[in-house]
């Protein structure tokens, strides 16, 4: 929740693509947390990758 909590306090415009990279204990909970937020829209890397 720590985590989340400081990536809020970060000042990301609508426009701004965010890579955020954390361990797999972490990530599942951070996940969790982004997909419930109407602040964010998580889209999954590969499609980036390409």
């Amino acid at each position: 929740m720590r985590i989340f909590a400081n990536f809020n306090k970060t000042a990301i415009s609508p426009v701004d693509k965010v890579l955020v990279l954390y361990g797999a204990s972490h990530v599942a909970f951070f996940n969790d947390f982004m997909k419930r937020s109407h602040k964010y829209n998580v889209k999954d890397i590969q499609g980036f990758l390409k």
